[in-house]
């Protein structure tokens, strides 16, 4: 399966799971922050993020899916990653982001799920006579503002696998990666997630975060992902 059918399938499995939720995948910024000029159109951005998520308390959280065998994942890029597209998310002017919305939402076979008309109200709601710049004091045309949403999460989901490769015991790398965060980060930092999504039979789906995920306790991988790492490693005991 390739990323952006795992991509779809994923983005369906979560919404199904939060419904409240809206989910905007693909969506695009640009990362020179000081490109915006009163009367700009809208161009060709220069990233895209691969799901961004409005929960049901109207907090913003940014996912990026990477296929297993993705380098990004076990060489640390992926935290560079996420500072640059959180970067750009909390510095984008409210109304650019509210316009990049609508201009999203516009596009044939967009691919959002859920309310996106609350999405865009909660962004609109933000306006103050303090962080927006007015065409004239009629107040009813906006030429500029200052930004108002933020990330609270960074959510990092490993397509693919068997189901036991972030595991706690077998892989060191990837708690590495979540350790760094934690401790060369500065607060306030969003909360860094680490989930594996694989199918475990043909359009059956399972979701774990990593967290949860260990080699050392019997319970802790799905029966699937224990059918999984014993078939790989049939020895596995005499190695522990």
């Amino acid at each position: 399966m390739t990323e952006n059918q795992f991509q779809t399938q994923f983005i369906k499995f979560i919404h199904s799971a939060r419904p409240n939720s809206v989910f905007v995948p693909k969506f695009r910024l640009s990362y020179n922050v000081g490109k915006y000029e009163i009367g700009k159109e809208f161009g060709m951005p220069d990233i895209e993020m691969d799901v961004v998520e409005m929960d049901e308390n109207n907090e913003f959280h940014l996912w990026e899916l990477k296929l297993i065998t993705n380098a990004e994942i076990w060489n640390g890029k992926i935290l560079g990653q996420f500072l640059l597209y959180d970067l750009l998310f909390r510095t984008e002017p409210w109304n650019e982001l509210y316009g990049r919305f609508i201009v999203k939402n516009s596009k044939k076979n967009n691919g959002i799920l859920g309310n996106i008309s609350k999405l865009l109200e909660v962004i609109f709601a933000t306006e103050t006579e303090e962080n927006t710049i007015y065409e004239d004091d009629k107040m009813d045309c906006v030429i500029g503002s200052d930004p108002t949403c933020s990330f609270c999460s960074w959510n990092l989901v490993v397509l693919g696998g068997g189901g036991y490769e972030l595991a706690e015991g077998y892989n060191p790398m990837i708690w590495t990666l979540d350790d760094l965060y934690f401790e060369k980060f500065s607060d306030p930092k969003p909360k860094l997630n680490i989930y594996q999504f694989y199918e475990t039979q043909k359009g059956i789906y399972e979701f774990k975060n990593m967290k949860r995920m260990s080699i050392s306790i019997e319970r802790g991988l799905s029966r699937f992902g224990w059918q999984s790492f014993k078939k790989d490693y049939p020895n596995w005991k005499k190695m522990v």
